[in-house]
């Protein structure tokens, strides 16, 4: 499966998640932006870095997170972005996290053309705090009105077009990540980089190795810490390990334990000068001091010399050995991963992620139908006829406020849209295959109405791991609407215990 790289920005109330292909570096306001005339309040104005002239827009703001007007602090960070060969700053108030997804764990949102809300057309679940990370659409940012006459493409970029790709293909160009590890700054080539985390408690080390501190799980991987700074040949200091930085080795993964991550910046060999004979003393696994244009110099890891570190990449090969062992006996139990979405619909509703077909915003037009009962109308949507129901008005909620978005159903032929407020998230739950048990909780009643009848009790997982969800099957309901019959609520896997329907 690919793999996609994403920088994590917070904005404060929340965080985006924005490519890493796109993010450049991240910067220190040091002093107020020169505004332009007549530009919305997102638009901040420009600063100059190295010579050349940043367009910087409020990214908080632009999403709806700050509503205020007023003019903003200079302490804030701001993250250099590439788009079309030009650049442009984003204020934010720092950068928080580098994570690997799969591109296959990239969920799609419906949203409006030209809405702020399509700004962020993806989510993603972070893979460490199990929560949803929205993905930032830079040809969506570009299509909004007046975005491009907040920017001036050719002044931002300084070199031509036709230079500036020339510029990029040069081979020697690379790109780090800086970073502290209490008093030392240093910086690791990205090409090693697997992802960013922040650091939990580690369990202790399984054998005595300078710089060893620990093991951390992260998913289903045990992954060696080192000290970054003994490992480089300084003492050891009190453990700084508020982040972990993942790097791939040929024998498998360690991480770094550091401070906290500064920014992300590209850099050439000219940018990186070797170290004196006197500088040279006592320090290992360092190509030079990296001094990037404009910014303070940073030890550059070399991380091909400290792979060569037998001792180390042993530790790594054995953990890795120990962590395919553990998947090995996952999959021998026949684990699962059960994706459930979460939504509102004048309350909290959980449904199996295998039964919705898309999430759509609530359609311009809609074709109203006489004489339809519980349906309001028809649209269409992929060459497929899809009813429209109000999901709130099923369950007798209120439907006085507008709904935003549309569950579609397959359902035979046709389809089923189910009118609701907003969707949450998507949870996802790791599980042996046998433990899913599926129960109806439904009113057992003749005649029962088609929501109650709708009803599961679902339970995954075992022991202390063991979740009960109150599930809506849309799937059974789309059948019992259009006239079918109740269909079992699937999960994407056949239950050990046939549900009752």
């Amino acid at each position: 499966m690919s793999i996609r790289i994403f920088g994590i920005l917070n904005l404060g109330a929340t965080d985006v998640a924005l490519s890493a292909d796109n993010l450049l570096e991240v910067t220190t306001l040091a002093g107020p932006l020169a505004p332009r005339p007549r530009m919305p309040e997102w638009a901040l104005g420009s600063f100059a870095l190295r010579g050349a002239l940043i367009p910087t827009i409020d990214l908080s703001r632009l999403l709806g997170f700050d509503s205020s007007q007023s003019a903003q602090q200079t302490s804030d960070q701001i993250a250099i972005v590439s788009y079309r060969g030009g650049r442009f700053g984003l204020r934010v108030h720092h950068v928080r996290d580098v994570v690997s997804i799969e591109s296959s764990d990239l969920q799609e949102l419906g949203s409006a053309q030209g809405a702020t809300d399509a700004l962020t057309p993806h989510v993603f679940i972070h893979p460490d705090e199990q929560r949803p990370i929205h993905v930032l659409d830079m040809d969506a940012l570009f299509a909004l009105e007046g975005m491009l006459l907040s920017f001036d493409n050719t002044a931002q970029r300084g070199p031509s077009e036709a230079e500036s790709s020339a510029v990029a293909e040069l081979p020697d160009r690379h790109r780090a990540l800086i970073m502290e590890c209490g008093d030392l700054r240093f910086a690791v080539d990205t090409v090693v980089v697997r992802e960013v985390l922040n650091s939990h408690a580690l369990k202790e080390p399984s054998t005595r190795l300078p710089g060893y501190l620990g093991n951390q799980q992260v998913r289903k991987d045990i992954i060696p810490v080192f000290d970054p700074r003994v490992l480089m040949g300084y003492k050891a200091t009190p453990p700084h390990n508020h982040q972990l930085v993942v790097l791939d080795s040929p024998q498998g993964r360690i991480a770094l334990a550091i401070t906290r991550l500064e920014r992300m910046a590209d850099y050439t060999e000219d940018n990186c000068r070797l170290l004196t004979a006197d500088d040279q003393q006592g320090i290992r696994h360092v190509r030079g001091l990296l001094a990037p244009p404009g910014l303070k110099d940073a030890l550059l890891l070399d991380h091909r010399s400290l792979f060569d570190s037998e001792a180390l990449t042993g530790l790594a090969a054995i953990h890795a050995s120990l962590s395919a062992v553990d998947e090995y006996h996952q999959t021998a139990q026949e684990w699962q991963r059960f994706a459930f979405m979460s939504y509102g619909a004048g309350g909290d509703f959980v449904t199996p992620l295998t039964q919705i077909d898309a999430v759509l915003p609530i359609p311009e037009t809609i074709t109203p139908l006489s004489d339809s009962g519980l349906f309001i109308g028809t649209f269409r949507h992929l060459d497929r006829t899809v009813s429209v129901v109000d999901l709130r008005a099923l369950l007798g909620r209120d439907t006085q406020s507008p709904a935003d978005q549309i569950l579609v159903v397959s359902c035979g032929d046709c389809a089923v849209g189910f009118m609701i407020d907003s969707v949450r998230r998507i949870e996802y739950i790791d599980a042996p295959r046998a433990s899913l048990v599926v129960r109806w909780r439904g009113d057992m009643r003749a005649n029962v109405a088609p929501i109650e009848a709708s009803k599961r009790l679902v339970g995954v997982g075992e022991g202390a791991r063991l979740k009960l969800l109150a599930v809506l099957c849309l799937a059974s309901l789309a059948n019992l609407l259009t006239g079918r019959h109740a269909i079992a609520c699937d999960l994407g896997v056949t239950p050990a215990t046939p549900p009752a329907v």
